[in-house]
């Protein structure tokens, strides 16, 4: 039987995989950005807007993405 994660694992995890795929969103890495957040919804889609993030590619289409997450992301904190 699979030992469930703890919590906390998953949530330090969910950050570190957003922040990276933050930074790979801004600089022009969008396949590489939404395999990231793909990962997060994997385990959860509670984890901030990570829901919104990856149904919106499927729905919107990558231009209107970037579009729509740009000024989101750019907010959120420069490129590292």
């Amino acid at each position: 039987m699979k030992k469930p994660e703890d919590f906390f694992a998953v949530e330090q995890r969910s950050y570190q995989l957003y922040e990276e795929g933050r930074k790979l969103f801004l600089q022009g890495k969008h396949e590489e950005a939404l395999d990231r957040f793909k990962r997060i919804y994997e385990d959860t889609t509670a984890f901030r807007d990570v829901a919104e993030i990856v149904e919106d590619y499927y729905a919107r289409g990558q231009d209107e993405w970037v579009a729509k997450f740009r000024p989101r992301f750019e907010s959120q904190g420069g490129v590292a």
